[in-house]
């Protein structure tokens, strides 16, 4: 079977590396960092309460490709 992850915006299936390249990971500080969709640029920003990393806050940013008529 085949891992990888799967966009919930795009459907996009980005296959699974040793290194995690799919998922577009960026530290921020020591408890912040963002992963993003590499077809769509949809993103997840998730920050942990703690060094435990065992809870925090996720905030997911939904890139629209969308043509509008009349611009």
């Amino acid at each position: 079977m085949n891992k990888g992850w799967k966009c919930t915006n795009c459907g996009h299936i980005h296959p699974a590396t040793e290194n995690l390249e799919e998922l577009s990971f960026e530290r921020f500080d020591a408890l912040t960092s963002k992963t993003s969709c590499q077809n769509c640029g949809t993103y997840t920003i998730q920050r942990a309460f703690d060094d435990r990393f065992q809870s925090g806050h996720f905030l997911i940013v939904k890139a629209r490709n969308r043509i509008r008529k009349g611009l």
